[in-house]
């Protein structure tokens, strides 16, 4: 009855291993007798063993469980500029997924003596998506009025006192425009103040009434 190593892959390696004992074999041994029919003598004849059970081994059963790790990576914000929304407003995330790095380390027993050689095989990575963080940003452009001025001109058509005759100007503006930029690692929005674009007003004409007046005498 010899003893052997086995790996016992129910168990996690470390726990106390388990014995299952052997059993011994068996050998037959026939021996033919004889008697001698003149001296009435007895003679032995042993005859070879011969094999009706084999022995069975002592199998100590390893704790050598493959063991599988596997480690969260979670998933990366990625921030980007929503350019519907006007600035200031709370920011809006489309959720990712995460990832995961999966390690399995296998163990060998060696049949001979019991010892376990570990192997640590290549990881397996499922990459994240990125968590989408849209910052409101919208540009925003503003105008202000420009008023036409005002300019009197005499009309020699018209008597004096009678209404003046008022011809408005188109009105102008000026327009200003300010643009963001979001980083996209951290959300921090950058504002860029344009040159403002000037579109100049007309002129009001307002023509007073101011004929020559002839009079004899």
């Amino acid at each position: 009855m010899e003893l052997s190593f086995e790996k016992d892959d129910t168990k996690e390696k470390g726990t106390a291993p388990t014995t299952v004992k052997g059993e011994d074999g068996e050998d037959t041994i026939t021996t033919i007798y004889t008697v001698d029919p003149n001296t009435g003598k007895i003679t032995a004849s042993e005859g070879q063993p011969v094999r009706t059970k084999e022995p069975t081994n002592t199998i100590v059963k390893v704790a050598a469980k493959d063991k599988v790790e596997t480690t969260e990576l979670p998933s990366p914000k990625r921030y980007v500029k929503d350019d519907i929304r006007d600035k200031d407003q709370a920011n809006v995330e489309e959720a990712g997924q995460a990832g995961s790095r999966t390690t399995t380390t296998t163990y060998e027993v060696n049949p001979a003596d019991g010892t376990i050689t570990e192997r640590v095989g290549e990881s397996v990575v499922v990459n994240p998506t990125a968590t989408i963080v849209k910052v409101a940003a919208k540009d925003r452009v503003v105008e202000a009025p420009i008023e036409p001025e005002v300019e009197y001109v005499r009309d020699g058509e018209r008597e004096v006192d009678t209404p003046n005759e008022r011809v408005e100007g188109a009105k102008g503006k000026t327009v200003t425009t300010t643009t963001y930029d979001v980083d996209s690692n951290d959300g921090h929005i950058t504002e860029h103040v344009g040159n403002p674009v000037v579109t100049p007003a007309g002129k009001t004409i307002v023509k007073v009434g101011a004929k020559t007046k002839v009079e004899h005498s």
